[in-house]
């Protein structure tokens, strides 16, 4: 199997972020940033694959730093589209959910713009 393109794990992740989060982003911005839902998102990420509906449910505080990494990682993908990934990456990987190897790799690597974090 060949390499996976940033497009291609862009795609799933843009459309889970807009189902799960679109008509909300306004709102969540109005939400101060907190840094116990930051530490207990890389923590969750770290565990079993996210479905959209457990996106959905999170209160708040977790919503607004859910929200900001996904689209911090729509951003990366898109500025740095001749990335290549492993063909498993996206495994679990769909618009209703976020596999392992791809929340793997966000609590390992974190915040791809942490200067865009609230002061």
């Amino acid at each position: 199997m060949s390499q996976l393109s940033a497009l291609s794990v862009l795609e799933p992740l843009y459309s889970f972020l807009q189902m799960a989060y679109g008509p909300e982003t306004k709102a969540l911005e109005q939400i101060p940033f907190s840094t116990d839902a930051e530490r207990w998102l890389f923590e969750r990420l770290a565990g079993s694959p996210l479905p959209i509906k457990e996106a959905i449910q999170l209160e708040p505080a977790r919503k607004r730093v859910l929200s900001m990494l996904l689209t911090q990682y729509v951003m990366f993908f898109t500025m740095f589209e001749d990335l290549t990934f492993e063909p498993g990456f996206l495994a679990g990987t769909s618009e209703t959910g976020l596999g392992s190897p791809l929340l793997l790799y966000m609590a390992e690597h974190r915040w791809p713009f942490p200067q865009m974090l609230p002061q």
